[in-house]
């Protein structure tokens, strides 16, 4: 039994010798142990043949060799250049667009955020179908309830929010010896950098008791800011700039990769509130809430527990809180929010475009290994085992591979500058964006699996190819690799197909969006923004005078048929929305509305059409009023017989001294959260 079984150990370990110095190998091992004198001897010396038939194989990987047949390689693909340089180019345009599309997702989606911990940061909002709320701003009061009766956030911290989903930053100006500089400022609460954890790197970040009242003027920069405004000083900490009049100290600089939202940010602020009198402020909604989960927690199982307590303040407030519930989910996703979809969808199809290149040059390959037909059936008569040709072949590949990653790499470069530069606003982490380690990692592994595709398909094919046919009939195409180079048209051809019906749908919907007409007047529009320090312009009356006289001087000029200004221009969503309320009819109280301010001579600037009634004007302030314009949708959905002129409204609740606003007219409605995007209620009341 041992001789037996030691004669199959050498022969089985023989299939792992190189195939021309297989036979030979075997024979010496097989005389070799005939020649033992023992059975025992014959089945010891045996089991060290699988180790020498591997080592023989290696020995066919030394580098010298390896570099040899990249040599070869090389010497081949400057015999054809053409071909060579067609499919390197067609490699690069493959490579380089799916790079640039990773590098994306990767900064956008899959990049951590530069937080501690960040996969237990968690999002609040509030949810009520009554007035169509998803994704809402928190009331102060829930937020409370929320901090003090969970049991799965180990902290909570809020910033002020807006109706646009994100955070909502204030418009203040930097004043000084120089001009007035424009400044965007976030608040947020004392211990905001501590949650996200965060340290600036100069100075110390909000204390607790910062935000809780008195007279705390603090701020700390971002580095941009502190770059840009003050050329990165380090002795900015303690120093006192003013900022709407009034003097501020910087207390520290946060550091170049922090950021948060995916807002520009110059700096923050401290929110200033007064938490006994705000735990019963459960209206208005307008903070935005970050928590940090309780080591062990789940979300599913945080969620469950916001979920509760809003149940649980349902009840307890009915007049502020029917039908609020909350929701909960990872920062990450929701800074992503709706790019998540459209990345991926992007990433699929240059993915696509990349096979159909890799098929491509498969073909060619194919056709030129086809065409050297008689050389390797030459080469493998002289003794050239399968797996030489193969690895020549691959090497051959390789450089192909090699070369068009370099020239893939040098255009997604390029590519990703021009996307920076022109990426849709609203793009989250597009700082993050760039050929980073990971994303050259990426290219390097798609080269290596595109060296696999484009070559190992011709040399399985070529090892398959008979040597007395080779050699006898010129390199004629073989019935096999026919159907090959058939399979592969075929299957390009298919992929071709499915990229093109997602690109004609794709355009499609580009087509229908850009022929979506807003119903105002687009021609000879210029519009600008302005931002009025408080300290001068807060006393009542006082903004609206300068607006007033700034149109009105507008007007004078040459060339300018009218100007108007009002809060937030079209297709940049809502500054704040309030609860409906109409004289009459309780039965649409509380449904929500959008609010506009706005000077006399907007709607006409804007060229809005009044459906009815008229645009409210100075005469009606000065015979006392409170005139409104409301929007089609408002009109359509609570005035449906069309009586909305002269109807009462208001947008607080009501009690016994609430401000009614009478309906002078309805406008069509306003683009407001972006083209195509169905209106919302609305209404526009005069800034003065």
């Amino acid at each position: 039994m041992a001789p037996r079984l030691a004669h199959w150990i050498v022969r089985a370990s023989a299939w792992i010798v190189p195939a021309d110095a297989r036979t030979d190998w075997r024979a010496e091992w097989l005389a070799e142990m005939a020649a033992r004198p023992s059975a025992r001897a014959q089945w010891a010396f045996a089991c060290g043949a699988p180790l020498h038939a591997v080592w023989l194989q290696k020995e066919q990987w030394r580098p010298e060799m390896v570099t040899a047949d990249i040599r070869f390689g090389w010497r081949q693909i400057r015999r054809r250049p053409g071909v060579a340089l067609a499919a390197i180019l067609t490699l690069a345009m493959g490579i380089g667009a799916t790079t640039a599309i990773f590098s994306v997702v990767y900064g956008v989606l899959l990049r951590p955020l530069p937080y501690r911990e960040p996969s237990r940061l968690v999002q609040l909002w509030e949810v009520n179908p009554l007035f169509s709320w998803t994704e809402a701003n928190v009331a102060p009061g829930n937020m409370i309830s929320w901090r003090e009766r969970n049991h799965t956030l180990a902290e909570m911290a809020w910033y002020f929010g807006s109706d646009t989903r994100g955070a909502g930053l204030s418009t203040l100006t930097l004043g000084g010896s120089g001009d007035p500089v424009r400044v965007d400022a976030m608040s947020v609460s004392a211990n905001f950098f501590d949650v996200l954890g965060v340290a600036p790197r100069l100075g110390r970040a909000f204390a607790a008791g910062e935000d809780t009242g008195g007279p705390h003027r603090l701020v700390v920069l971002s580095d941009g800011f502190w770059r840009r405004q003050f050329g990165a000083d380090p002795s900015i900490v303690n120093r006192t700039i003013p900022v709407n009049g009034r003097e501020y100290t910087v207390i520290g600089v946060m550091p170049p990769s922090f950021s948060f939202d995916n807002k520009p940010v110059d700096f923050w602020l401290p929110l200033i509130m007064d938490l006994a009198q705000m735990r019963e402020v459960r209206r208005p909604h307008y903070l935005r809430v970050v928590a940090r989960l309780k080591p062990g927690v789940t979300i599913d199982q945080a969620r469950a527990d916001i979920v509760s307590i809003a149940s649980d303040l349902e009840r307890e407030y009915p007049g502020t809180n029917t039908q609020m519930s909350a929701g909960l989910g990872p920062v990450a996703d929701w800074f992503v929010g709706s790019a998540r979809a459209p990345l991926l969808a992007f990433l699929g199809a240059v993915a696509l475009v990349l096979l159909i290149a890799c098929v491509n040059v498969a073909n060619l390959f194919i056709a030129r290994t086809l065409d050297r037909a008689r050389e390797l059936s030459l080469r493998a008569a002289l003794g050239a085992s399968r797996l030489r040709l193969v690895r020549q072949l691959m090497a051959e590949a390789g450089v192909i591979a090699a070369a068009g990653a370099a020239a893939g790499i040098a255009f997604a470069y390029a590519a990703l500058r021009l996307f920076v530069a022109f990426a849709p606003e609203g793009l989250p982490r597009l700082d993050h964006v760039g050929l980073n380690v990971p994303v050259l990692l990426f290219a390097i592994g798609i080269t290596a699996a595109v060296t696999m595709v484009i070559g190992l398909m011709p040399a399985w094919q070529a090892s398959r190819s008979d040597v007395r046919s080779g050699l006898g009939d010129g390199g004629r195409t073989t019935p096999a690799a026919g159907r090959m180079r058939r399979t592969l048209v075929a299957a390009e051809v298919a992929l071709a197909v499915v990229l093109l019906v997602g690109a004609t749908l794709t355009l499609r919907s580009f087509v229908s969006l850009v022929n979506v007409r807003p119903n105002f007047a687009m021609d000879g529009l210029v519009a600008g923004r302005v931002t009025l320090p408080g300290i001068r312009y807060g006393e009542d009356g006082k903004s609206a005078r300068f607006f007033e006289e700034v149109a009105a001087r507008l007007r004078a000029k040459g060339g300018v048929s009218a100007a108007g200004a009002v809060t937030r221009l079209p297709l940049e969503g809502t500054v704040w929305t309030g609860q409906l309320f109409i004289d009459g009819r309780p039965d649409v109280h509380g449904r929500e509305i959008r609010h506009k301010t706005a000077t006399f001579g907007y709607l006409e600037t804007l060229g809005l059409p009044i459906l009815s009634g008229r645009p409210f004007a100075a005469a009606d302030i000065a015979n006392g009023q409170l005139p409104v314009v409301i929007n089609q949708t408002l009109a359509r959905r609570f005035f449906p017989d069309g009586d909305a002129v002269g109807r009462r409204i208001a947008f607080d609740a009501p009690a016994e001294k609430v401000r009614w606003r009478t309906i002078v007219g309805v406008a069509a409605d306003e683009p407001q959260d972006g083209l195509g995007m169905p209106a919302q209620p609305e209404l526009y009341e005069p800034e003065a």
